[in-house]
């Protein structure tokens, strides 16, 4: 029966572990000082080596064939070959999403752990996916964690921490596991394409890297697919034939279109990922999180937030986009992903939100449109009916209106306010804090926009864009700003928004930012690196 790659490449020491160097040298110290805890706590995403160096360290503490002062398995006594084959009745591999009950625990643990070990210095006990165990399951395995025999060890794994206990968390030595960088990834693809007798072109690996996200036993099995087309020369138009296309490549080819106003080629690419059976809203969401990328790079000036998903090519392709697009341009973009996003999920066709985001990008970044000059024109039909062509005789109009409507008028509108501009403009940053507590997204919005000019009892609102212009002037918006500048002011006022080059996103160079710059980065978790 064939080996799947990733088992057979799977490390037998410490030192084969890709990555995750702060928990090997951490563990490898704690072995040679002969400080072992009895509990450990392995966390972190799938496919990154939990399994994996639970095992070595199984391994290590029961090696007989082990060099003083060392901390690797010797992988040559019966104690390593045992663990290695999984035929060691002291190392007890249990998994809980298929063991749940807390019947399971007081069999396979609790019992067990009573008796001393059947050959070896130590029992181990490897729980995979802890977090599925039920609280009942949980309470059982709480009771002898506190009371450990001295002959056992407990490793538990997870890929999900916060459903862990605080009582469990608390008795155990936790490791929080890292993904893979693309560059260690890659290096090690490389070693085994060699010992495999396979040569695969720089491009094939970084891209298959890419797809794996930092999980290294899925890029294993990228590479595996790869194998499967039987050329021991692969290179990326092989490659291809079996990898998925690279989200971040369209992502940024889409993006880059949007920057450029190729309104036509953006709606090309949007048909043409419908055709290929793309899932366009997880095609949105990996533009929403591209574009915020994009703005903390830009506020920074690092790319450093790509670690994991750009090679040269994309670096290049990166620092051409930020040189294409400013600040207000991004945060656009952002607003109106995040918009459409929503109206993805009920749409008759599917494509259509996503069509409409890219015609208003272009549409405020500057794209005019208009009929050809071939366009025929409306014709209008005269019609037959004589009645039709007669003009109807208009009423006279009233010379004067009189002084009850025009008392009228003024109790409809309400009384005229005496606020100022400069008031509103002090109690600006109060009025967004205000608004932060009941509707982010409008608050959010505010800061980008600056308090123009009061008319009477009306506000007016500048924005750069349209499309924030539209947001305020919906009736909802209308209305819970109302409401916010009557609590905030003391006096009744309605607001409206317009468009105007007077509303700018400005950077300080004082301590930063500004606090319409500061609200973006709170909203995306971002920070300025200096």
């Amino acid at each position: 029966m064939a080996t799947s790659l990733y088992r057979q490449y799977r490390p037998q020491t410490f030192s084969e572990v890709v990555g995750q160097n702060h928990i090997k040298v951490t563990l490898q110290n704690a072995i040679n000082q002969g400080k072992l805890a009895h509990a450990y706590l392995f966390a972190g995403p799938r496919g990154i080596g939990k399994t994996t160096i639970a095992r070595l360290l199984a391994k290590v503490v029961n090696c007989q064939g082990i060099a003083s002062g060392e901390a690797e398995p010797c992988n040559k006594c019966s104690a390593c070959e045992e663990i290695t084959n999984g035929h060691s009745l002291d190392v007890v591999e249990m998994d809980a999403a298929s063991h749940t009950g807390v019947d399971n625990i007081r069999e396979n643990i609790i019992e067990t752990a009573r008796f001393t070990p059947a050959k070896l210095k130590f029992k181990v006990f490897i729980i995979d996916e802890v977090h599925m165990l039920s609280i009942s399951a949980f309470n059982a395995l709480l009771k002898i964690m506190e009371e450990p025999p001295s002959h056992v060890i407990f490793i538990l794994c997870t890929t999900e921490i916060h459903k862990i206990p605080t009582t469990i968390i608390s008795r155990c030595q936790r490791f929080d596991f890292k993904k893979v960088s693309q560059p260690d990834i890659i290096n090690h693809l490389n070693s085994i394409c060699k010992k495999e007798g396979f040569s695969c072109d720089k491009e094939v690996l970084q891209n298959i890297a890419r797809h794996s996200e930092g999980y290294l036993r899925d890029a294993i099995g990228l590479l595996g697919q790869v194998f499967s087309l039987g050329e021991k020369k692969i290179n990326l138009k092989q490659a291809e034939l079996v990898l998925p296309r690279s989200n971040f490549l369209v992502v940024a080819e889409f993006v880059n279109h949007l920057a450029g106003k190729d309104l036509e080629k953006a709606l090309q690419l949007i048909n043409q990922l419908v055709d290929e059976g793309v899932n366009i809203h997880q095609f949105t969401l990996d533009l929403i999180e591209f574009t915020r990328k994009l703005l903390l790079t830009k506020i920074s000036g690092s790319l450093d937030k790509f670690a994991l998903s750009l090679d040269e090519a994309g670096e290049k392709n990166i620092l051409n986009l930020l040189g294409k697009l400013d600040l207000s341009k991004i945060i656009l973009m952002i607003d109106i992903f995040l918009a459409k996003n929503q109206a993805l999920r009920s749409s008759a066709i599917v494509q259509l939100p996503l069509e409409l985001a890219a015609i208003e990008i272009c549409g405020e970044l500057g794209t005019v449109w208009s009929l050809p000059e071939s366009s025929p024109k409306p014709k209008v039909v005269a019609a037959k009916s004589e009645s039709l062509n007669k003009t109807e005789p208009k009423e006279p109009k009233a010379a004067v209106s009189s002084q009850d409507e025009i008392k009228e008028i003024k109790k409809e509108r309400g009384p005229v306010t005496s606020v100022t501009l400069v008031e509103i403009q002090k109690k600006w940053g109060e009025l967004v804090r205000h608004l932060s507590d009941s509707n982010h997204s409008l608050a959010l919005t505010l800061r980008i926009g600056q308090p123009l000019e009061v008319r009477d009892d009306v506000v007016i609102i500048g924005f750069q864009y349209k499309f924030h212009q539209e947001k305020i002037n919906e009736a909802k918006s209308r209305s819970i700003l109302a409401q916010a500048l009557g609590e905030v002011l003391g006096k009744k006022m309605r607001v409206e928004a317009v468009v105007s080059d007077k509303a700018l996103i400005e950077i300080r160079d004082d301590k930063g930012l500004d606090e319409s710059l500061s609200g973006v980065l709170n909203a995306f978790g971002g920070k300025v690196v200096s």
